[in-house]
């Protein structure tokens, strides 16, 4: 529940689930393996009809308990398991497709824990098509807090770039916050586009341009797959449905030249 991506993830798996008359329980654990491992266990020995999981990471903590189970992963790869996810690479495309179009030419990067593949896929994408037509400032790598860790910090102070890429808005808005306490203003001498769009990004000043990811859509197919297998007399091929994504235009994005 710490992502703060998860908690809007999670409502829309229940309304789906209600929608289609389940009932669902929630086990939050904490980022913690063992105690991710331990839960996977724990609602097999229930006896559950389904698991939807949102992993912690793209590493596969069940220990075989899931083999028997319906279960569709949300948000990360696993091999073996039915995946409801988002085209990242794309994504990130998206978000520096935006700052470029904006006249944007040297453009900065700050990714979230580099061991989760979806935020390598979408600092990747966005990467290679700032290098095509632009210029990388830099590329650093932050925990999902509003603390920035001071290699974000000397990328920020030392200037050069004209908009940031923050690969998670939490970073997004802890590099505004950053900017700010020195002196500079957003968007006018730094611009800052996110990504999650999360409720935050709405509320702070400026209000926060980011990569809206779609909730309620990946909540209805994860929901759609799960009940397919439930129904399936013979195990089905995992299927994969990564979806597409949105900007939301605000405020933190100024046009250049």
């Amino acid at each position: 529940l710490a992502n703060p991506f998860f908690p809007a993830l999670a409502q829309a798996v229940f309304r789906a689930a209600r929608a289609r008359g389940h009932a669902m329980f929630l086990i939050d654990t904490e980022g913690n393996e063992a105690l991710e491992a331990a839960a996977l266990a724990k609602v097999t020995d229930l006896g559950v009809d389904g698991v939807v999981w949102f992993p912690i990471r793209d590493k596969d903590t069940s220990q075989g308990v899931l083999s028997r189970t319906p279960v569709v992963v949300l948000d990360r790869t696993i091999p073996g398991y039915a995946t409801v996810g988002i085209d990242y690479v794309g994504a990130g495309r998206i978000a520096a497709r935006h700052l470029l179009d904006a006249g944007h030419r040297r453009i900065g990067i700050m990714s979230g824990p580099t061991d989760i593949a979806s935020m390598r896929d979408r600092c990747d994408g966005a990467e290679r098509l700032i290098r095509a037509e632009g210029e990388l400032a830099f590329r650093t790598s932050n925990a999902f807090s509003v603390d920035i860790e001071p290699q974000g910090q000397a990328a920020l102070d030392r200037g050069g770039a004209t908009a940031v890429f923050a690969a998670a808005d939490v970073i997004a808005i802890g590099a505004l916050r950053h900017v700010q306490s020195g002196g500079r203003r957003v968007p006018d001498d730094l611009s800052i586009l996110g990504f999650d769009d999360i409720p935050l990004a709405e509320q702070c000043l400026p209000a926060l341009t980011t990569i809206e990811l779609p909730a309620e859509e990946m909540a209805e197919r994860a929901l759609e797959l799960l009940e397919h297998q439930i129904l399936a007399a013979l195990p089905l091929e995992p299927a994969i449905v990564l979806l597409g994504t949105r900007i939301v235009r605000r405020s933190s994005v100024s046009s250049r030249g």
